[in-house]
C-alpha cells in the first residue's frame, strides 16, 4: 500500500472555532503548527510525497472577531515556516482553496506545488 498524501484536520476540534494559524490566540496558534508537524512526521514515515493543507475554516465565529491584516500576517508566517519543515521531509506541499462549507458542484480547487528553497 503506498500514502500518496497527508493532511491534518484544523477544524474538527472546538479550540480551533476562530482559526488555527489566525487565531487570536497565541497558545491555539502553537498548537495548530505542532499538529500540523506531526502529521508531517507521520506522512514522512508513512512515504508520503505532498502534504495537503487545506486553510477553509480559519476565520472567526464573527467578521469582527479579529484583524484581517493580522490574521493572514499570521497565516502567512505559519505556511512559511511549515513549508521549509516539510521540504526537511522531502515532500512537496500543496494548497488546497475551496470555501469552507460548500457542495461538490460549489468547489474550486487550487493545487500549487511549491519548490523547497534549498
Amino acid at each position: 500500500m503506498k500514502v500518496p498524501m497527508v493532511t491534518v484536520s484544523l477544524f474538527a476540534d472546538p479550540i480551533f472555532k476562530d482559526g488555527a494559524f489566525t487565531s487570536n490566540d497565541p497558545r491555539v496558534r502553537a498548537y495548530a503548527i505542532q499538529k500540523t508537524m506531526e502529521s508531517m512526521d507521520l506522512g514522512a514515515e508513512l512515504g508520503a510525497e505532498v502534504f495537503v493543507l487545506w486553510g477553509g475554516p480559519e476565520g472567526s465565529e464573527v467578521d469582527a472577531g479579529k484583524n484581517a491584516v493580522e490574521a493572514m500576517k499570521r497565516y502567512r508566517e505559519a505556511l512559511n515556516y511549515l513549508c521549509e519543515y516539510v521540504c526537511r521531509k522531502s515532500m512537496a506541499t500543496s494548497l488546497l482553496w475551496k470555501p469552507s462549507r460548500t457542495n461538490r458542484a460549489q468547489t474550486f480547487t487550487f493545487r500549487r506545488q511549491a519548490p523547497c528553497s534549498a
